[in-house]
Order: C-alpha cells, then structure tokens, then sequence
C-alpha cells in the first residue's frame, strides 16, 4: 500500500527526466575514457545497454586489487559473487563521485603494479 505523502511527492513529477540517468551516463563515460589506463576491459553486451551497474574485466593480480579497494574504503561486487571468476568486478554506476574516488585510487596504484605502463 502507497502512502498518501508518496503519492503527493510523486504526481509533479510524472513526465520528467529521471536525474538517475545522467549519473548512469557520467558513470560509463568515465569508465570508457580510463579503462585502458587503469587496465580494465568494460564489458558490454549486444545492445550497448547502460544501466546502474557495469561489469569490467580487470588484468590485475587479483591480491593486489583487492588491498588497493580496500585501502581505499571502497567496495565493489567481485565476480565469484554471481558466478565468474574474479577477474570480473560489477560496479554501481550511480554515484560519480564514488566512480571517480575508484578510478583515482585504480590510477594511483597502477603504477606500483604495472611500472612500464606510465
């Protein structure tokens, strides 16, 4: 059952753009311009659909990924979650600063990890 309030707040609403969707849009588009760099592959499917998640392949020692999020404060979903290998990470697309914070953090321990690609 629908409360009163939520149903208030949602009516003006109705007919305009979703904000949820730009973030999505931010998101993927900086994943497209880093993944090179940061070493990641971006995953997508025939229909080049974006929503609020993004799977990526990274070519990372797994260890060594997995110490820099965590350093880092940040979480991600690794593949042995929802069946692959955990060469696999899904990312929430949602949030851009968080997008950035990740790729920053990914840009900076890169280098330590693979020294010839600066």
């Amino acid at each position: 059952m629908l409360s009163t309030f939520a149903v208030e707040h949602a009516i003006p609403r109705l007919g305009t753009y979703p904000v949820v969707l730009e973030r999505i849009r931010e998101c993927f588009e900086m994943l497209k311009a880093d993944c090179e760099q940061c070493r990641f592959e971006l995953i997508r499917p025939a229909s080049r659909v974006e929503t609020g998640y993004a799977l990526v392949r990274h070519f990372w020692d797994i260890s060594h990924l997995r110490e820099t999020v965590l350093q880092h404060g940040i979480r991600v979903m690794w593949g042995s979650e929802f069946g692959l290998s955990d060469h696999y990470m899904r990312l929430e697309t949602t949030a851009p600063a968080h997008m950035r914070a990740f790729l920053t953090a990914i840009q900076k321990s890169r280098e330590k990890v693979f020294p010839a690609a600066r």
